[in-house]
């Protein structure tokens, strides 16, 4: 009973903040419910599954679910389409997700901040990974033009 007041008062605090908004989701959009599908529940939480207390959160669930569960998302260029990712209450959609199929519902809050930290890290990574190519490229050609100018180059080619 704790944990639901407590779940009502971030419930008002995310309905007020401007960097949340509450999306009614399918199960199949969210990435942890694909990767439930793929590695199976007993693979899902490896070292922290026996040890975490799933019956108090099956019973603190029992009595009503208030949208808690924290996510941001980011547009995949190679399926054209949103995906989310959960970053917080992945406990909770372990449980509620136990009985659904991918094409039922389940409200969970996006944080937009999130989400443009998401999307400005693989821009970034993208950027170094261009920079890493261009910098690899013009070293291989320094080291062919040193190779090709050296007076030792029939000495180094046959090594």
């Amino acid at each position: 009973m704790i944990r639901y007041v407590i779940e009502m008062f971030k419930f008002m605090y995310k309905l007020l903040h401007p960097n949340y908004y509450l999306k009614n989701l399918q199960l199949r959009d969210i990435n942890q419910y694909k990767r439930l599908m793929v590695e199976g529940r007993e693979n899902y939480f490896m070292e922290s599954y026996d040890s975490y207390d799933w019956n108090s959160l099956r019973k603190s669930l029992r009595v009503g679910y208030i949208p808690s569960i924290v996510g941001y998302n980011y547009f995949n260029k190679s399926t054209n389409e949103f995906i989310y990712h959960i970053s917080n209450g992945n406990h909770r959609f372990f449980i509620l997700s136990e009985n659904k199929k991918g094409d039922e519902y389940l409200k969970i809050w996006v944080n937009k901040k999130l989400s443009l930290k998401y999307v400005k890290s693989i821009s970034t990574a993208e950027k170094l990974e261009n920079k890493v190519k261009k910098l690899n490229n013009k070293l291989k050609e320094d080291y062919y033009k040193r190779i090709s100018n050296s007076p030792n180059k029939n000495r180094i080619k046959n090594n």
